[in-house]
């Protein structure tokens, strides 16, 4: 498995496993204090900190893993960091395609808005 898809399953993790504590956290609240007074913004914080810490460590993990996996089998982890196939060219290719029209679109709409959102005054 390619270097990058080892920090992508890392990141997939850490990013589901912190919003689900957030959540909990945060929604954990809603049973006993209005949602408008839920205080989220302390908890907010500590989970961003944390996704970006975790992520971080587990990047370091992986490739502490990946070397010493390497150097198990008698291959360089070079080898192992740039491996990419025509494959992962196309994947990468379509997402940054579909990534374009998302956020062109997203860009459009927000541009538009006022224009259609304005009253008329009078």
């Amino acid at each position: 498995m390619p270097f990058e898809e080892k920090f992508t399953w890392v990141s997939t993790v850490v990013s589901t496993g912190v919003a689900a504590v957030y959540f909990a956290i945060v929604l954990g609240q809603a049973r006993t204090v209005p949602v408008a007074e839920i205080a989220y913004q302390r908890p907010l914080l500590i989970a961003i900190g944390s996704l970006i810490a975790l992520t971080i460590l587990g990047a370091i993990v992986v490739a502490i893993g990946t070397a010493v996996s390497a150097k198990i089998k008698g291959r360089g982890s070079v080898d192992d960091v740039n491996r990419k196939d025509e494959r992962d060219a196309d994947i990468n290719r379509r997402g940054e395609l579909i990534g374009y029209y998302v956020s062109s679109g997203g860009r459009s709409v927000c541009s538009l808005w006022p224009c259609f959102a304005a009253t008329p005054s009078g």
